[in-house]
């Protein structure tokens, strides 16, 4: 994904969520609804950004250094791939809470 469908995605998220927390509020949040997915969810959007970048990345690696791999074996290496990069990635967050919506 280029850098301007990956902005133009984190925007739609930023409005979409605008529009529910409007709905709830029974008016217009405006700049502040989206101010506020920025600090809540732009780092958990990011995150789940490079994860799903790096797994296409690894199954494409994979694949063209060994055409004859099963999807199978692709698979459990880009688990075992994400189980370590999560661990790798809780201890340096260690003391990040991170909210979800």
């Amino acid at each position: 994904m280029h850098l301007r469908k990956y902005l133009e995605n984190q925007i739609q998220e930023a409005l979409v969520y605008k529009w529910i927390e409007s709905q709830k509020a029974g008016k217009d949040l405006g700049e502040t609804a989206v101010r506020e997915w920025i600090t809540k969810y732009s780092s958990t959007y990011r995150t789940e950004y490079n994860m799903l970048l790096n797994e296409m990345i690894c199954k494409i690696f994979i694949k063209a250094n060994d055409p004859n791999i099963s999807l199978e074996s692709v698979e459990k290496i880009i688990k075992l791939f994400t189980e370590e990069w999560a661990v790798e990635n809780a201890k340096s967050n260690k003391n990040k809470h991170i909210n979800e919506l």
